[in-house]
């Protein structure tokens, strides 16, 4: 029955954005999509249907997996579920060096690993779920196989890499964003990685291990990580994780620190991340290289205002920037540094992407303006960013359930005489009614295509709707004849009976 519902309420396409509603996916499964970015990916058949383009979605999955996953949409709507795109792992990475006073690398766990991988059944103490998830996680660094499918050999400098910064119980992944580089014909994600200072993790190790690694010791590392893979939903690997620049005198003791963050495309073509650096203090901006997996310019050569520009703000304590550009501005967005509680927005803009930035102010509006209605910002997506076609993305973080915090996605609109742009809530709107003719770019024939027409729409779904009521129609009367059938069977048992 209940899974006749589900099946039910999973034949109808979603064609409004439901502001901080649930969100499944088309399997009827929550999104995880956290702190991610939503672009436009060209020239790639992402249904295998023949037909090139789509919508991406990647995030942060917060469910037990852990890791980065993957969406693809035709329409915005309607959400196809394509996976882990970057997967963790379970075995301890660290261990305490000769003298007990530091850590140094487990080689022992990451043999085990690699032979948890190939295990083709569960033996005492590895279970299926052990087995499944080191080859999830191997897989991106395997370089050869055999004919079995065994790995037998790995990309060992990534592998390592890897096997540090995406151990699950204790390191951070979060704000994954996702670029096409046409250059290398790559597909990379750029993330904040995070994680515990070495000696936390000597005196989590001397404590016994125990299971629930208090968190709040996870943001010692302040990194970027890069991941690269051949196709865009994955699964990626690992190649590349550090700070970024900083300038000596500097708050020298946070020297590169990088937490929150995003990246940003130019017009050009080159490709920047725009992060919270010096304890989440300032906002600085570093160039990423021709491969997106680390910054252009070494930091022993680097010069602020021309390889990166740092605290690009005289506003303090800022982070989630976000960033569009419209008219010759460049528009950053972020939020003050609340933990998971929203506070206000604040935008600056510039005509120059190092600066100086000018203060605008919240640009929120209306009930709630004074939390960015309950959100925080993580990306602009690009509907038609040289026309002013621009929409909010923001999550509405549920600290007690990270797993099912929600989305407030918001139309911008952008006041083109004095360049600024407000932000108003409205609980369910229609991506057409801002942005008609921009959503399907490409003619698709999936089932989550947006007709043109409004009555369309309407004709399309009615059998759907009518198949829907029928079924629901179906259950009840089968539920009914259950009931009388049992009631009847208890009334003839209480007739023996006497």
């Amino acid at each position: 029955m209940i899974a006749l519902f589900y099946l039910i309420i999973s034949c109808f396409s979603s064609n409004t954005i439901k502001v901080g509603d649930w969100w499944n996916d088309t399997n009827g499964v929550y999104i995880q999509g956290h702190g991610g970015i939503v672009t436009r990916l060209d020239d790639y058949d992402c249904f295998k249907n023949g037909t090139k383009g789509c919508w991406v979605w990647f995030g942060e999955d917060k469910t037990s997996e852990v890791g980065i996953h993957g969406y693809a949409s035709t329409d915005l709507y309607n959400w196809e579920d394509k996976g882990m795109a970057l997967y963790t792992h379970d075995m301890m990475p660290e261990k305490l060096n000769g003298i007990g006073t530091g850590i140094t690398h487990n080689l022992e766990n990451l043999e085990e690993l690699k032979r948890r991988g190939n295990l083709k059944q569960p033996e005492e103490g590895v279970s299926e779920y052990d087995i499944k998830r080191a080859h999830e996680f191997l897989q991106a660094y395997a370089t050869k196989t055999d004919e079995q499918g065994n790995f037998i050999e790995f990309d060992e400098t990534s592998l390592i890499i890897a096997f540090k910064n995406l151990f699950k119980t204790y390191y951070i992944i979060e704000r994954p964003k996702f670029l096409y580089n046409k250059n290398t014909n790559k597909y990379v994600i750029v993330f904040h990685s995070d994680g515990p200072g070495d000696w936390d993790i000597v005196n989590w190790i001397n404590d016994g291990m125990y299971p629930d690694f208090d968190l709040s010791y996870s943001y010692i590392r302040a990194q970027l990580g890069f991941a690269v893979s051949d196709t865009p939903f994955g699964p990626y690997k690992l190649v590349n994780a550090q700070r970024m620049h900083w300038v000596e005198g500097y708050k020298d003791d946070d020297k590169g620190m990088a937490r929150d963050f995003t990246t940003f495309r130019d017009t050009d073509g080159i490709v920047y991340v725009i992060y919270s650096s010096e304890n989440n203090r300032f906002i600085y901006i570093s160039r990423l290289d021709d491969t997106y997996t680390t910054w252009y310019t070494p930091q022993e050569y680097a010069k602020d205002g021309f390889d990166f520009k740092a605290r690009i703000l005289e506003t303090e304590y800022r982070e989630a920037p976000a960033m569009f550009k419209y008219d010759g501005y460049y528009y950053l967005m972020t939020s003050g540094t609340s933990g998971w509680a929203p506070n206000a927005a604040n935008v600056h803009r510039s005509t120059m992407l190092f600066g100086p930035y000018e203060e605008l102010g919240n640009p929120c509006e209306g009930d709630g303006s004074g939390r960015t209605f309950d959100s925080q910002s993580t990306y602009f997506v690009d509907i038609d960013a040289a026309n002013g076609k621009v929409m909010y993305f923001g999550d509405r973080w549920w600290s007690n359930d990270l797993e099912h915090s929600r989305y407030v996605w918001l139309p911008v609109e952008i006041n083109a005489k004095d360049h600024s742009f407000k932000l108003h809530y409205t609980e369910e709107w229609k991506l057409e009614d801002y942005y008609d003719g921009l959503i399907q770019k490409s003619n698709t024939t999936t089932k989550n295509k947006i007709l043109g027409n409004v009555n369309e729409k309407k004709v399309k779904y009615l059998p759907i709707i009518f198949a829907a009521i029928g079924l629901i129609a179906l259950v009840a009367v089968t539920s009914l004849f259950v009931f009388i059938f049992q009631e009847k069977k208890d009334v003839q048992k209480d007739y023996n009976e006497l």
